[in-house]
């Protein structure tokens, strides 16, 4: 175990590649109370809030604080060019002559709704847009950071030109509503921002155990704005962007009169066609954003699969396993010859059904039933029914 104590010095690393990053002097080492602070920081100690799951099941039992000494940042080696530190983007408006800033952040790929959002921001404000979305540890089940960050580079010629600039944040969301709203919009001031746009449920994990929202839909706003004048950062609220059919253009929804026909694709639903390969309308989302999506994640007719068979010693996993890759020791030519097709079909992404029974001729069939061949299926060797099948065929019932 460590011999930590007070002024002891300890190196910070990085977890990825062991980088010495800082170096802390300890001034306390003490234990949290984390109920206590998950209500403090996340308003709950709901289990169904991601970070407070984590504060309980994987943040150790002891804290240390103290000074810290930057020895270096940490090394990343992805989307370089994409990568600023708050001087350097702060430099860079200054280059660009960009005096007023609309700040939009993002742990989600971008639609052309959030396209028409910044855009209108920027537009009343007479701003230039940062795209500046968090490329750390997200909410479990997002997309990842990869896939995202093509999404932005494939939106980005959207924009009119010179009115965006795309920014990668390395940060990881602690989905804590109203109060991660407020810290988002330092760290935006931070690296140059004049403005900030906080929309709907800004940083919220979702439902809690109980099925009610964590925070409130504009709870964010209301907290960020009441710090505006200290922050010195203008909060830009929005509500959600909805598509109207009828003229073919996004607007809040507090601006669309009654009666309005309307248009939206969830989030879940958006899940479903990319699962299922259905279409994603060209007034959800642009053609070159659809295709990075589909290409990380194809439907279910386009994946691989695995399957893991499990058992005791003897149990017929391997036989199983065996037969499943078609190279039984008494196969014949004929049956060598569907498998292999069938493969390269199935990898083209066709679906291939084959039926033929055994490999085995009538006259080696005659000679099992003679008793010359031992171990053939159906005749001494028996057929063991499955008692959890996924699909069943029983022609006796037709």
């Amino acid at each position: 175990a460590l011999d930590l104590a007070p002024n002891k010095r300890i190196v910070l690393r990085d977890p990825r590649d062991d980088a010495r990053l800082a170096i802390l002097t300890i001034q306390d080492i003490y234990r949290p109370n984390k109920i206590e602070e998950a209500i403090k920081v996340f308003g709950d100690n709901d289990l169904a809030h991601p970070s407070v799951k984590y504060l309980h099941n994987h943040v150790k039992e002891y804290y240390m604080g103290g000074n810290v000494e930057a020895i270096q940042a940490p090394t990343h080696y992805d989307y370089i060019s994409h990568r600023y530190t708050p001087a350097e983007l702060r430099a860079h408006f200054k280059k660009l002559n960009w005096t007023r800033v609309v700040a939009f952040q993002t742990r989600n790929p971008m639609h052309r709704a959030h396209r028409e959002l910044t855009v209108r921001a920027a537009r009343i404000r007479q701003a230039n847009v940062l795209i500046h979305p968090v490329v750390g540890l997200t909410k479990p089940g997002d997309i990842d950071h990869y896939t995202r960050v093509r999404v932005y580079q494939a939106i980005m010629p959207k924009y009119p030109n010179g009115m965006a600039t795309l920014s990668l944040l390395p940060l990881a969301m602690r989905m804590g509503g109203p109060r991660e709203a407020l810290w988002h919009a330092i760290i935006r001031k931070n690296f140059g921002a004049t403005h900030f746009i906080i929309g709907r449920d800004h940083a919220g994990p979702g439902k809690n155990s109980k099925g009610v929202d964590f925070y409130g839909p504009y709870d964010a706003q209301v907290l960020v704005g009441k710090y505006k004048d200290e922050l010195q950062i203008e909060v830009v609220p929005f509500q959600m962007m909805t598509y109207l059919p009828d003229s073919d253009e996004y607007m809040p929804i507090d601006e669309i009169p009654k009666g309005t026909q309307t248009l939206n694709i969830s989030g879940t639903e958006l899940r479903r066609r990319l699962r299922s390969g259905l279409q994603i309308p060209e007034w959800f989302s642009y053609p070159e954003v659809v295709k990075v999506l589909r290409d990380t994640h194809p439907p279910r007719s386009k994946q691989g699969f695995t399957l893991f068979f499990t058992g005791y010693y003897n149990s017929g996993k391997d036989l199983i396993a065996k037969a499943l890759q078609v190279i039984l020791n008494q196969q014949d030519q004929n049956i060598a010859r569907i498998g292999f097709v069938s493969g390269e079909l199935t990898k083209a992404g066709s679906a291939v059904i084959a039926a033929p029974i055994a490999p085995y001729a009538d006259a080696r069939a005659h000679r099992a039933q003679s008793g010359e061949i031992k171990g053939f299926t159906g005749i001494d060797d028996p057929y063991e029914i499955p008692t959890d099948a996924d699909i069943v065929v029983d022609p006796s019932k037709q």
